[in-house]
């Protein structure tokens, strides 16, 4: 073998290394963008975020159509590269042949220089977009736990709400009853108030009844006292008059006796 076959032959079997290599990083970059564009679009729609997950899917088509690009670019550069081979070996085994694959494994070796730097950005996106679904995950669940955390809030008030509601409605019954109570002592207190005012009136018609009766008594007495001092006069003078006739009556005797003395 000749130098420039030798030449040839590195030429091909770094390219188809370069190529490889080449290959196998895209496809490792797209699957780790798609399981990242899934995983992603999961959370959106278990945040039931809708737009999220609307705008997840659409970044999933686009990778599924970037992908097909890429496969109609990769079948592109494999008959490329078939007819690469096929030229190389029709070139002849010369220096000018050498510095053909030479010029293709330059080639080669800046579309694996490309590829890399691909593979590299896609590996930042996807480790920024993963840090970026993991801050989401974290903070969804932070806003669930807060969330718990309000519902059990929520629960105890509403808890708490009940036995206030059950603790008012017994208040209310105890100021009902107290209210009732108090109505009937009212009432009990104006039926006194009305024994009362009778019994006031009642004393009032027997104390003027008997002032009456004591006036009539006292005016009946007073009228038999004079009616007794009247008697008692006209008797007295009756006294006085027999007396004084009497005495007259006597007098004439002793007059009559004295002059038949004589």
């Amino acid at each position: 073998m000749n130098a420039a076959d030798s030449a040839v032959a590195d030429a091909k079997k770094l390219f188809n290394e370069k190529d490889a290599a080449a290959t196998a990083a895209g496809k490792a970059a797209r699957e780790a963008q798609d399981e990242l564009d899934i995983k992603t679009g999961i959370l959106a729609a278990r945040k039931g975020d809708k737009e999220g997950a609307n705008e997840a899917l659409s970044v999933f088509d686009k990778r599924v159509a970037d992908a097909e690009e890429d496969l109609a670019a990769k079948k592109a550069a494999g008959d490329a590269y078939g007819k690469t081979q096929k030229n190389i070996g029709e070139l002849p085994k010369t220096e000018e042949g050498a510095i053909a694959l030479r010029e293709a494994s330059g080639k080669a070796d800046a579309d694996l220089a490309a590829a890399t730097k691909t593979l590299d950005a896609k590996k930042a996106e996807r480790n920024a977009a993963k840090e970026a679904a993991d801050r989401a995950q974290r903070e969804a669940d932070d806003a669930a736990i807060k969330l718990s955390e309000k519902q059990g809030k929520k629960d105890l008030a509403d808890i708490n709400l009940k036995k206030g509601e059950k603790d008012a409605q017994g208040a209310q019954a105890a100021a009902d009853a107290a209210a009732a109570k108090a109505k009937k002592a009212d009432d009990d207190l104006k039926s006194i108030d009305a024994e009362v005012k009778a019994a006031e009136d009642d004393l009032n018609l027997k104390i003027k009844a008997k002032e009456e009766t004591d006036a009539k008594v006292k005016a009946d007495a007073e009228a038999k006292v004079k009616a007794d001092e009247a008697e008692a006069k006209v008797k007295a003078d009756e006294a006085e008059a027999k007396v004084k006739a009497d005495e007259a009556e006597a007098k004439v005797k002793a007059d009559e006796a004295e002059a038949k003395v004589k």
